[in-house]
């Protein structure tokens, strides 16, 4: 969805631009007239009145150019509409070139189409055997191509705020998707962590003594930001690479969001769409229907491998898995509101997964998985965890994952909860007795240097 919000965004700027342009002009040019229609009435009903007091002394008089700025304005705004009648009828095709050329310039993604037709005045636009990729970035590369791509856009919306997109449609995509991003297993960050980070302790830390984490997510903006009040995207197959991880391939049926908001993409991706496909051939499926004055959506992943969670959740336990598959069913309601609360119930089964912490997983996180990685280990059967979390709408605003938004980490939290009452320990006093353990080991260390 980042390359979708990109592109769109740097897309909808130049329309834009030109509604701006068209209404200053248009407006200017009414209001000159109205005024001058005004001064007109006003100087012939009172001509003889002004003739009677004229005196022998005449005094040089400003006035500003109504008129002049009348015409000059009239004259521009019926230069746009010609322009736009020859464009929409000669010169549709080299016009949507020489904006996509403006848009690889800022993006530096390089949009390729063998043909485009469609109405300016009707807001329509449709790209054949369209194919957008960048190379050579530091994160992101792709190579996507789509046979078909159409777009309808509302053009009384252009001067608001956000662009309203009545429908967007692409048909028969495929391609790659190159994830660069150094990523690193993610711990909270506490006062015992950042105490840990002073030390060599099987943590890495940098110049600063901070605690090494993930690089940080870049916010998901668009250029101009815009609403798809349908969207449909069908026939999709892409190969996702992961650094040096095997490719997974994503293959979606059919994607349907009404609405799809740039702002919260990844809201809209998971919350408000209807989604089937597999990743890997296993089957993916997600369903969202309108419930009275809000949606239930619900998530459902069939007999997953644990190495396909492990390679792209970075957090522990689930990057610990080593074997093993998994079901996930969540089901979540919320009502339509500026701040809407999204209630959900989680429903994981583990099949034969076992566990394990990878070498250089800090003593904290080694230290609060615990309970779980021991509950699971220990089990030859299915495990089920069932809990319940609370997020908020607001978390996905101009998110670019599910990471970045916090879903892993508030179900981290809620499944530390649950195994609390599993195993009798809470994750507070898991805390405490590795904070405990940092203070005497501080103390310890203290001493030493004192005496040396």
């Amino acid at each position: 969805m980042e390359l979708l919000v990109i592109l769109l965004g740097e897309f909808l700027l130049f329309p834009f631009i030109v509604a701006i342009g068209t209404l200053v002009n248009l407006a200017a040019t009414l209001i000159g007239g109205v005024f001058e229609l005004v001064f007109c009435l006003i100087s012939s009903t009172g001509k003889e009145k002004s003739e009677a007091l004229k005196s022998n002394i005449v005094h040089p008089k400003k006035t500003f150019p109504l008129k002049a700025v009348t015409r000059i304005s009239g004259a521009f705004f019926l230069i746009i509409i010609v322009s736009l009648l020859v464009v929409n009828t000669f010169l549709f095709e080299p016009t949507a070139r020489f904006i996509i050329s403006k848009v690889e310039d800022k993006t530096n993604i390089e949009v390729t189409f063998s043909s485009v037709g469609g109405n300016v005045f009707l807001g329509e636009l449709a790209f054949v055997e369209f194919n957008a990729q960048r190379q050579g970035h530091e994160k992101l590369d792709f190579d996507i191509s789509a046979q078909k791509v159409e777009l309808n856009i509302d053009i009384f919306s252009l001067l608001s705020n956000p662009i309203t997109l009545e429908t967007f449609a692409v048909d028969g995509v495929r391609g790659n998707i190159k994830d660069k991003t150094k990523q690193k297993e993610v711990t909270s960050k506490s006062k015992f962590e950042a105490a840990l980070g002073k030390f060599k302790l099987g943590i890495k830390h940098k110049d600063n003594n901070q605690i090494e984490v993930d690089i940080p997510l870049n916010k998901l903006k668009a250029k101009k930001t815009f609403v798809v009040n349908n969207m449909a995207i069908n026939d999709v197959e892409i190969d996702i690479y992961k650094n040096d991880k095997e490719p997974l391939v994503l293959a979606l049926n059919k994607i349907h969001s009404a609405p799809f908001r740039s702002k919260y993409a990844v809201f809209d991706t998971f919350f408000r769409s209807n989604i089937e496909g597999s990743l890997n051939n296993h089957k993916i499926t997600i369903t969202s229907e309108e419930i009275g004055d809000g949606r239930n959506t619900k998530w459902h992943l069939d007999n997953f491998p644990v190495s396909l969670i492990k390679g792209y959740v970075h957090k522990a336990p689930f990057s610990w898995f080593e074997s093993g598959s998994i079901d996930i069913l969540v089901e979540d309601k919320w009502q339509y509101s500026d701040n809407a609360e999204i209630e959900m119930d989680w429903n994981m089964q583990l099949k034969g997964v076992t566990v394990k912490a990878p070498k250089d997983a800090s003593v904290v996180s080694k230290a609060i998985a615990f309970p779980i990685v021991n509950y699971i280990n220990k089990h030859d059967d299915d495990v089920d965890f069932r809990f319940s979390l609370v997020m908020n709408e607001k978390q996905f605003e101009s998110k670019s994952s599910l990471d970045a938004s916090g879903l892993w980490d508030t179900v981290i939290n809620a499944l530390s909860k649950k195994m609390a009452a599993v195993t009798g320990s809470t994750k507070e006093e898991i805390k405490n007795d590795v904070e405990n353990g940092i203070q005497g080991l501080k103390s310890f260390l203290n001493k030493k240097r004192n005496k040396e």
